[in-house]
């Protein structure tokens, strides 16, 4: 469903293209390991380095942190992607910038960087196929405690060229994942969101520069727009920390607590609404609302009719594993945790993985598990491929800025950000122009990534807790592109 593990924009990282794991540069590879012990053991640490931790803001996140991946850019940065074990495990994205001589001069939260020489377009060959086969049995499916589960899928121009599944759809039965399988996507349902509302602008029922308040009458910030809330500009603080703190666990929340609780509380905003970019889930769980009271329908019917069926993704919905029991769904992915999450105390001998309910940290997946528009949309390869190609054609609009990349949005000041209606959007020049976004909720993770001047997209799906899932991406990725250089044993 929602996207806490990418709560700094995680979301998301995607590895290879230009980027280098760090071979060099050993001494800054050890500054950034002492970073992240001053970060673990404030109080042992030198002053210098608990000054530099002190200047970034970590009040989102909890638990200890780890090292996932370092990412050389040159001599002189480096983009490290940090894991927290906390309440709601998180990840963030720091970029350490060094002086001349190795001295640290700079830490700062980021997004992930996904840079990718721009080049001549070329159709995908048998060559590149058999490169993705190899990168996925020598990297991510050869270790028994950490190797991937899942589908993932490849397609250039509107044509599926390489489509795989990997393990067990339910691990106790040993049912095997198929293309039509179906997982959560977590915050990769954002674009539907978006999508939705830019069909409700078209039609004239709303204007991006709507107040809120003109739709959810009991909504308590004055001055914050509906293109706000779709670009994480808002400044409204997440909820899912609001409901860990306040709400009763034994109750199953919905969208119009989370509007009940901001009108109640009225927490502080992070910022002046339009003036910043902070990623939040908030804003898309109150367009789930802005869409209700707009259509006279719930969410949940409006993507059918107006998304889902229209475009033929006869499988693709929204779903609440533990609301929607008047539905199960056949062949559905189960969300596992499994060994290199969780420690080994949990599992029974031979055991897989175990399913998030029955861990104590990660009881949120029941209290949060009907929140609808920023999460909680099962979907399939079969399916995703269809959207794909509905954004490729621009299907569902009649806006030609949405031929290529959405647009992006835009400050107050009139800078705009890396983000457009439900897409991460990189456009730097001299490199290939990428939509993409992630998912990630206990059990499952997911990753839509499209080149578009390529025309290529990759779709990963994965329903363990698999750490590596955004290498995996950014792997393919460079596979496609001619990138793709093997890892030494």
């Amino acid at each position: 469903m929602h996207n806490y593990v990418l709560i700094f924009t995680f979301i998301i990282a995607f590895f290879g293209g230009s980027h280098q794991s760090i071979g060099q540069g050993a001494t800054n590879e050890l500054v950034i390991k002492n970073f992240v012990g001053a970060i673990n053991n404030p109080g042992k640490t030198s002053k210098k380095l608990g000054n530099f931790v002190e200047k970034i803001s970590l009040s989102n996140v909890s638990g200890r942190a780890t090292i996932d991946t370092i990412i050389y850019q040159n001599e002189q940065e480096y983009i490290a992607q940090l894991s927290f074990s906390g309440i709601n495990p998180s990840r963030i994205f720091l970029k350490f910038v060094f002086g001349r001589k190795n001295q640290l001069k700079e830490v700062i939260l980021t997004d992930p960087t996904f840079l990718y020489p721009e080049k001549e377009r070329a159709p995908i060959s048998d060559t590149m196929l058999a490169r993705i086969n190899e990168l996925l049995y020598r990297q991510h499916l050869n270790d028994s405690t950490n190797r991937f589960n899942g589908c993932l899928m490849v397609m250039d121009r509107d044509k599926t060229v390489f489509s795989q599944c990997y393990g067990y759809a339910n691990f106790e039965k040993k049912l095997p994942l198929n293309d039509s399988t179906l997982f959560d996507i977590a915050s990769c349902a954002k674009q539907f969101t978006a999508w939705a509302v830019l069909l409700l602008e078209e039609r004239n029922k709303l204007n991006l520069s709507d107040l809120v308040t003109k739709h959810l009458l009991d909504f308590p910030y004055e001055a914050v727009t509906i293109e706000q809330l779709l670009a994480h500009t808002s400044g409204i603080p997440d909820y899912v920390g609001l409901f860990y703190k306040h709400w009763d666990k034994t109750k199953f929340a919905t969208n119009a607590d989370i509007l009940a609780m901001l009108k109640a509380d009225h927490p502080k905003l992070h910022f002046k609404p339009g003036e910043q970019y902070k990623y939040t889930n908030t804003g898309y769980a109150l367009l789930s609302l802005v869409i209700e009271e707009i259509s006279g329908i719930t969410y949940s019917e409006f993507l059918q009719e107006n998304i889902f069926d229209l475009l033929g993704m006869t499988r693709t919905r929204v779903y609440n594993t533990r609301r929607s029991q008047q539905e199960v769904l056949e062949n559905y992915a189960y969300g596992y945790l499994t060994r290199n999450s969780l420690e080994n105390s949990y599992f029974k001998d031979g055991q897989l993985g175990v399913l998030p309910d029955s861990v104590n940290k990660y009881q949120f997946v029941k209290y949060l598990d009907a929140i609808t528009g920023e999460g909680n949309i099962s979907s399939n390869l079969k399916d995703l491929a269809i959207w794909n190609n509905a954004l490729r054609e621009n299907i569902l609009l009649e806006r030609e800025d949405f031929t290529k990349l959405p647009p992006k949005h835009h400050l107050n000041s009139g800078k705009s950000i890396d983000y457009g209606f439900g897409f991460f959007l990189i456009d730097e020049e001299r490199n290939e122009p990428i939509a993409y976004h992630t998912g990630a909720w206990p059990g499952y993770y997911s990753a839509m990534l499209r080149l578009v001047n390529q025309d290529k997209k990759v779709i990963v799906l994965s329903n363990n807790s698999y750490n590596n899932y955004l290498k995996l991406t950014g792997d393919i990725v460079s596979v496609i592109l001619g990138e793709f250089k093997p890892e030494k044993k």
